[in-house]
């Protein structure tokens, strides 16, 4: 039975393709995609540069994460609608455990049924989320993968992982796409009437520890899958975000603050829609 192309609105060896490897790209040494994948870049870029909007460059860790992503749907022919991976991450837990930048501003799109770029490139055109993602503006960077399984629903999967330029500051991205979503109300297609929220409740006495200060942090919707994004403040800089997937968490202070924030993959979103951030002082 031939595969159903299929589209979701959101370590194994690679297949052996049926596809020549095509070169390096210019754009950076360390990738190197297959033809497939090459075509759908080329066409994804001259997609966004028949709007007037910059292409995007290949980014080395958007590739691996592309490339693991791609493959373990593929090994575990799991093709689900919030992008949750084989070990339950969603996008921007399994963009931090790659090192990325900001796995908090960067989308993710996927396809799967088919072998070729193009086919592929036309179901994200077609569909207004995925298209959405093709031609947002603070997005300078991409990694693209395909891989395959025989015998799995789909055969052929794809990712296409997005980000913004890593050179830039993170307010500056964060305010340029503010703009671009009426100031945080709506996430890439969708309008979302009410932001995702953090909810801050004491420790069980039970897990209170002298002199530091306790609470579980959770987030106040079910509407969607979420993740908490979890930061520290010390010696006057925030510390490196953490993620945590679908759950509550605590957070002891013996000084200083922490913020949380939730991200909540609704439906049709490409990116997650970004709570405000709930700050937990000592």
């Amino acid at each position: 039975m031939v595969p159903r192309p299929a589209l979701r609105i959101a370590l194994l060896v690679l297949a052996v393709l049926a596809i020549a490897p095509a070169a390096a790209s210019a754009q950076d040494p360390q990738v190197v995609l297959n033809s497939a994948e090459q075509d759908a870049l080329t066409r994804i870029n001259a997609y966004r540069e028949g709007r007037d909007l910059r292409p995007v460059r290949l980014d080395p860790v958007l590739q691996r994460e592309a490339e693991w992503y791609a493959q373990d749907m593929a090994l575990n022919d799991n093709f689900n609608h919030d992008h949750r991976d084989s070990l339950g991450r969603l996008p921007a837990s399994r963009l931090a455990a790659f090192g990325y930048k900001f796995p908090d501003l960067a989308a993710e799109n996927s396809a799967a049924g088919y072998a070729d770029g193009a086919s592929t490139f036309e179901q994200w055109r077609l569909s207004p989320p995925h298209e959405r993602t093709m031609r947002e503006s603070t997005y300078r960077t991409i990694g693209i993968a395909v891989a395959y399984r025989e015998g799995s629903s789909s055969g052929w999967y794809w990712v296409s992982t997005y980000g913004p330029d890593p050179n830039r500051s993170r307010q500056s991205i964060e305010d340029e796409q503010a703009e671009e979503d009426d100031g945080g109300l709506t996430s890439v297609t969708v309008r979302v009437p009410i932001l995702p929220r953090v909810v801050v409740t004491p420790c069980a006495a039970a897990d209170v520890r002298a002199g530091e200060r306790c609470v579980s942090v959770t987030a106040d919707t079910r509407r969607a899958p979420t993740e908490l994004q979890i930061q520290r403040r010390g010696a006057g800089k925030w510390s490196k975000a953490t993620f945590a997937t679908d759950e509550s968490k605590i957070i002891r202070l013996r000084r200083g603050i922490a913020r949380v924030r939730v991200l909540a993959y609704d439906p049709d979103n490409r990116w997650p829609t970004r709570g405000p951030w709930r700050v937990i002082r000592s």
